[in-house]
């Protein structure tokens, strides 16, 4: 216990080093790229990401359910890792090449097709980094493992700045293949020291590995999605200058979820290890006392929010205001949803994750189709935020009729533990 909690809070530091240098990310792309270029840096760093998500099909999860809970040899997984990396680089790098100019048409509407062919190649790396990451997770080497994401965001950020203050939009996207080329890098790096990959030689190691991957990846593909779906919803019904102040708005809006998100991201490869039933309590105690941070985050975050806006990324963004409110209680929502899945995976059960997340998809789809038109970037707020509370609550109901823990445990912090938060901000303010 003490080192999940030991683990945690050296994710969560490393998540808020990393959320500063993406803040000085946004902050330079912003001022100088204005709400149109930000909006479309936004679209071409998501494209990536989400076309991985498709194509590596859990297993990169599967590798970290495999490593933490010492089901298959470290060689085996990561020869593995290198072999789908080469493969599914090949095919979607070919295939994404012949449908650009479909793509910069319909999907991802005014965009450059040459810009749309860099982001592309950065999928390998994108793969590849993936696997690094959930191998040093399930190895359970969390500094490592945030080193390596605190390095990412610090390559791209230094890219950005010596390539964006030169050549402008045509600059920030040479900075993401860069940045994601030189993080994959280091990675490798990082991972030599677990020994060398050795392919697989047995076919129940594949079996096993698309089994546990294909059960959890829907579940990814949909949560991301639905993170995610709105901001090229917003660009095919209005423009990248909406997806650009839709973007401040997200990342704003998100800056507490980085609390969940380090919670979780321990509690999966913790969790593998143990019995169900310690699992579930565990894991309840994790989720209260994240919603509890959480909700006290946001709430100082709504007050602070329009300075930092006027401060950071000035006035011009100040349509951002307005979603950001709207999506607070979603990121509320997003933080249980994350535990629970954290609960799913590290007990074998990915596909309750998946139902959750389905739901959510299917419902910020339907609801963003019908708001966007209607009510701009203020419509996909409120249809992002509905769907998510809604299939959070299907994650709790299936908890709680599964682990027998009552509700309240999951969602309301004890007695005890404000004690102790009180007495350590007692402490703090001493210091």
């Amino acid at each position: 216990m003490n080192d999940y909690y030991r683990h945690s809070f050296l994710t969560l530091i490393g998540q808020i080093l990393s959320l500063i240098l993406i803040l000085l990310s946004n902050v330079l792309i912003t001022r100088v790229l204005g709400p149109e270029g930000k909006g479309i840096m936004s679209l071409l760093v998501t494209f990536p990401v989400i076309t991985v998500m498709i194509l590596i099909l859990g297993l990169d999860e599967a590798t970290v359910y495999f490593l933490g809970g010492k089901k298959f040899e470290y060689a085996e997984v990561l020869g593995w890792a290198i072999l789908n990396t080469i493969i599914i680089s090949v095919v979607s790098i070919s295939l994404l090449l012949i449908l650009r100019n479909w793509l910069v048409t319909s999907i991802i509407k005014n965009i450059k097709s040459e810009f749309l062919s860099m982001a592309i190649f950065c999928i390998p790396f994108q793969i590849f980094f993936q696997y690094e990451c959930a191998i040093l997770l399930g190895e359970k080497d969390i500094f490592g493992f945030n080193l390596l994401n605190i390095l990412r965001n610090l390559f791209l950020l230094v890219f950005q700045f010596i390539l964006i203050l030169k050549s402008g939009l045509l600059g920030g996207v040479y900075s993401l293949l860069l940045g994601f080329a030189t993080a994959t890098l280091v990675g490798i790096l990082l991972i030599r020291k677990f020994g060398k990959p050795r392919f697989p030689q047995e076919i129940n190691f594949a079996k096993k590995s698309i089994s546990y991957g294909t059960r959890s990846v829907l579940g990814l593909i949909f949560h991301y999605l639905t993170r995610r779906l709105d901001i090229f919803i917003v660009n095919f019904f209005l423009n990248p200058a909406q997806v650009g102040f839709y973007a401040i708005a997200l990342m704003l809006a998100e800056l507490p979820w980085y609390i969940p998100q380090a919670a979780s991201t321990v509690l999966f490869p913790e969790v593998s290890g143990m019995e169900k039933a310690e699992a579930n309590q565990f894991s309840a105690k994790v989720a209260r006392n994240t919603v509890f941070i959480t909700v006290l985050t946001c709430l100082i975050l709504a007050l602070i929010a329009r300075p930092v806006i006027k401060l950071f990324f000035t006035t011009k963004f100040y349509p951002a205001l307005i979603p950001f409110y709207i999506n607070l209680p979603r990121t509320v929502a997003l933080g249980i949803g994350r535990v629970l899945g954290g609960n799913f995976q590290g007990t074998g059960k990915p596909e309750y994750g998946t139902i959750m997340a389905f739901v959510s998809f299917v419902l910020t789809l339907g609801l963003d189709l019908l708001f966007i038109p209607r009510w701009g970037i203020i419509g996909a707020a409120i249809a992002t935020t509905i769907a998510n509370i809604f299939s959070v609550g299907i994650g709790l109901y299936i908890f709680v009729k599964s682990s027998k823990i009552n509700l309240t445990e999951m969602i309301f912090v004890h007695k005890d533990e404000i004690k102790n938060y009180r007495q350590l901000a007692i402490k703090v303010w001493r210091r």
